[in-house]
């Protein structure tokens, strides 16, 4: 007797990282820029890494105001009372807490945090490089961004020259 059997074959491709591509900024002055992941398979948690992380810098899920590594409740609340005058956010927590890229906190970063938390919106794969260099860093960094999917992986290296600041 014949017996049949079916193979389902499921392929499974890595996540994407949008192109960064290699920056320059004088020493002294504020680097910020997002990396963002996908996942071709769907919408997934992706986790990001940086290597190496450059010293003085931080590497955190776009609106992470708290600087703590992960979205959370926190991160709402403190842009909320930036909003109203009851906070200060430093120019780190500034560059990391506009999720919406306008140039500007708003309610709207907020709101998006808050929807985040409850599920409401599809995972959020940004995160945000944030850099201040100082003159002893002046050179060319070598940093390579890593995502992650939990099976494969995708990574960009890119060059990050800091120059003189030649203001007096």
């Amino acid at each position: 007797t014949a017996e049949r059997a079916t193979v389902r074959i499921e392929r499974i491709s890595p996540p994407v990282i949008a192109p960064v591509g290699d920056k320059t900024v004088k020493a002294g002055s504020l680097l910020a820029f997002t990396i963002t992941g996908s996942d071709p398979d769907g919408p997934t948690t992706l986790e990001f890494r940086v290597e190496p992380l450059l010293p003085g810098a931080h590497f955190v899920p776009l609106g992470d105001v708290s600087m703590d590594g992960e979205l959370n409740i926190a991160d709402s609340l403190f842009i909320a009372q930036y909003l109203v005058g009851s906070r200060v956010l430093d120019y780190k927590q500034l560059a990391v807490g506009d999720i919406s890229e306008n140039g500007q906190i708003g309610i709207e970063d907020a709101m998006f945090i808050s929807q985040s938390l409850v599920g409401s919106r599809p995972p959020f794969n940004k995160y945000r490089f944030v850099w201040q260099p100082t003159a002893e860093q002046i050179g060319v960094q070598t940093v390579g961004f890593v995502v992650s999917d939990g099976r494969l992986s995708a990574q960009e290296k890119i060059s990050i020259t800091v120059t003189a600041n030649d203001s007096p």
